[in-house]
């Protein structure tokens, strides 16, 4: 079993992530206490999500990118997914969006 992991879940019937407050709220419901930002994680996203919109990857790493680095984050992320070119799409968004400055 891997360490240092969550497994996301959301509804069936929502196959798209978006928005910087439901990408924080979802932090705060689903990894904060399960994840170590000192440390390689994992997120897992399930198998109905095939997309995942800038504003919801940035609202939901905005409080590890703060408390350890938007550089500490991009080289411990592993997104776990369904859909291939997840984990780039996810890597990309965060780092063009915390680049461009936060939403």
């Amino acid at each position: 079993m891997m360490e240092n992991k969550v497994a996301l879940t959301f509804s069936d019937n929502i196959v798209c992530l978006a928005g910087f407050e439901y990408g924080k709220e979802e932090f705060l419901k689903q990894a904060k206490d399960k994840l170590n930002p000192d440390k390689e994680f994992y997120v897992e996203f399930p198998p109905q999500i095939v997309s995942v919109a800038s504003s919801f990857v940035n609202g939901f790493f905005e409080e590890f990118v703060e408390k350890v680095g938007l550089s500490a984050v991009e080289k411990r992320i592993h997104i776990l997914g369904s859909e291939e070119g997840m984990e780039k799409d996810i890597r990309d968004k965060l780092i063009f969006g915390y680049s461009e400055g936060p939403y």
